[in-house]
């Protein structure tokens, strides 16, 4: 919390000094009013004894707190003053509470707001390995709901904290000074309702967590089924997966209920022995004090205003007390939420690697004694002994049977990934001493799984723009030149050019309104734009027929010569014409040389060949 307190500008801090400030006053006010309702009792079921006192010349004296008197010449004077103080002293609590609950509104929504950035930042920058770890489920709820609870402790914080306690200790001290021997019952009852309390509020940390855990269950089978959804759809999976969100469902709602119960239990406890308070307060009053009594005067007044008092303030420490245990339930909540958030923020980045005074460097790549592994300390060198270089301007393919390697090879290069051993090298320089940014504008990668953003077409590849220095001050009509040079060379600018609205064409999300070979080309040009200096194609045209891969991989090689261009695929027909090909089988490389070489050295390579080519793969040479 620090942190963000640390982002607060003059308005918010002047806020998070008032809130307090304005609720202390509130307190007073709600506390000074009792009394003076008292003394405004005595004078009206008084009224016959203090008129002929008046009448005397004794003047008008009504009881007010502890013992103490409220002097007046005459029973209108004392009807006036009484009546009129009520009345501001309720009109300026109302606008002392106003103001109060207008400024911890103010810090408790710019708390959620600058959590919210400063956790999406950290999503933004976190290490693949953090993200696997979570899943996009977990940290939307981090984002969302658990930053929501932060935001409500704020509020609280800023309102009940200063509020409950002062209610309840005023409370409890203007019912001692009101009437003591009253008094005696809250000793009696009080360690009663602490006990119960601080029972329900131990209970509640668990039950908290596991509520947690259950709502990051239940998104996570909600995002699993919606994304999967044409699958849920195509193998008849509908009954199934309602099965399993029914299971889910149902753990969330178990865990929900029984926190809210657990919870909520203080508030009749509360209440009960409240009226426990009184009735042992009467029964003190009568046996111990025989305060009440009945006037023999006239007017026959029967009670005393100060039962009256009593009775108001108890209600104050009741509401104290209620208002703590809201307090310690919410607090019990954010407490988790807050150690949820902790965990995502003190979850390492990707290194920034800054080195002054960069030198423009080879676009060649070397892998040196690299072993790296996802998962389980079982899986953790899964790719091992990595020792190959590809050199500048030519083109290399990288091939091998599903689950492989071959992606997480693509990860690495692109510096998803730090390899747990060995050392990367480009253009003979350790990645280590690389400028990050500089490494990311001179590799560019095609992933396996092309994410569009909702926006335009123009707008999604013009994305590899907004990040380059040389870019931003460039006019649009550059930029637009830029962008249909990279459609042209993916081959995207045919479908393009057919929409009415052409590069102005809606996205949706996730590119839902194109077809996979439509997401594959706008995705390659996205990357191409950038003109990269390594261009790796993660298995990026698999939705393209043989004629269009054909004629994208003509143009890549006749406009971007330069370029080290790696080719991930699992058609051999893809990648055959690159000067040397790897092979990748278990995470180890089994060979790396033409394609020719190959077919006399490399077992793996030459019975792919042989399986695609008995299912009718075309191996002419394309290049």
């Amino acid at each position: 919390m620090g942190l963000v307190l640390k982002q607060f500008n003059r308005k918010i801090r002047t806020a998070l000094i008032l809130a307090p400030l304005f609720t202390f006053a509130q307190i007073i006010i709600d506390l000074i009013i009792p009394s003076f309702l008292a003394s405004a009792i005595a004078v009206v079921f008084s009224i016959v004894t203090l008129k002929q006192k008046e009448a005397s010349g004794e003047g008008v004296a009504v009881d007010f707190i502890a013992e103490s008197k409220l002097s007046f010449q005459s029973v209108q004077e004392a009807q006036i003053v009484l009546a009129t103080s009520v009345i501001l002293l309720a009109l300026f609590g109302l606008v002392f509470g106003l103001i109060s609950i207008f400024c911890a509104s103010i810090v408790a929504g710019n708390t959620s707001y600058f959590l919210r950035r400063k956790i999406f930042r950290k999503i933004m920058h976190i290490t693949a390995p953090s993200h696997d770890q979570y899943g996009s489920s977990t940290l939307l709820v981090r984002l969302t709901n658990d930053v929501y609870l932060m935001e409500i402790m704020t509020f609280d914080f800023l309102r009940l904290i200063v509020r409950a306690p002062f209610l309840f200790i005023g409370g409890l001290a203007f019912a001692i000074a009101t009437n003591s021997d009253m008094s005696i019952s809250l000793a009696i009852t009080f360690p009663l309702t602490f006990l119960v309390i601080g029972i329900l509020n131990k209970k509640s940390t668990p039950l908290f967590k596991n509520n947690q855990k259950s709502v990051d269950q239940i998104n996570e089978r909600v995002e699993e089924d919606v994304s999967g959804y044409k699958v849920v759809q195509s193998f008849n999976l509908k009954d199934t997966e309602c099965l399993k969100f029914k299971a889910a469902n149902a753990r969330w709602t178990k865990s929900s209920t029984n926190s809210l119960f657990v919870n909520t239990l203080n508030i009749p406890f509360t209440f009960f022995f409240s009226s426990m308070t009184i009735i042992i307060a009467l029964l003190l009053v009568f046996q111990l004090d025989n305060s009440v009594r009945v006037d023999p005067l006239p007017d026959n007044a029967a009670i005393r205003p100060s039962i009256f008092a009593f009775f108001q303030y108890n209600f104050y420490i009741v509401l104290g007390l209620i208002l703590t245990s809201l307090t310690m339930v919410n607090f019990t909540r954010s407490r988790v939420a807050l150690g949820r958030i902790k965990d995502v923020l003190n979850k390492p980045e990707i290194q920034q690697h800054v080195v002054p005074d960069q030198t423009v460097l080879a676009p060649s790549l070397e892998f040196k004694n690299v072993a790296f592994g996802l998962g389980n300390k079982e899986n953790r060198d899964f790719l091992q002994d990595l020792n190959f270089k590809f050199e500048a301007g030519k083109t290399y393919g990288i091939v091998g049977p599903t689950g492989s390697g071959k992606s997480l090879i693509a990860n690495i290069i692109g510096g998803l990934y730090e390899p747990n051993q060995g050392e990367i090298f480009v253009g003979g320089q350790s990645i280590k001493t690389i400028d990050s940014d500089y490494l990311a504008k001179m590799i560019g990668i095609v992933f396996q799984q092309n994410i569009l953003f909702k926006g335009t077409i123009a707008s999604n590849i013009k994305i590899g723009l907004e990040t380059r220095e040389d870019w931003k001050h460039e006019p649009d009509s550059k930029k637009d030149a830029a962008m249909k040079r990279a459609a042209a060379i993916a081959c995207a600018d045919t479908f393009i050019e057919k929409f009415s609205d052409t590069y102005d064409h809606t996205v949706e999300q996730l590119g839902k309104n194109l077809s996979g070979g439509q997401k594959q080309r706008v995705a390659i040009a996205r990357t191409v734009i950038t003109k990269p200096q390594i261009l790796v194609l993660d298995d990026s045209m698999s939705a393209l027929d043989a004629l269009t891969e054909k004629k994208v991989r003509e143009n890549i090689a006749n406009e971007l010569p330069g370029t080290t261009k790696i080719i991930i695929s699992q058609n051999i027909n893809s990648i055959k014409y690159a000067h040397k090909i790897m092979v990748i089988d278990n995470g180890r490389i089994a060979g790396f040389d033409s394609d020719a070489k190959l077919m006399q050295s490399c077992d793996i390579y030459v019975k792919m060949k042989q399986a695609q080519k008995d299912q009718g793969g075309d191996f002419d040479a394309v290049a």
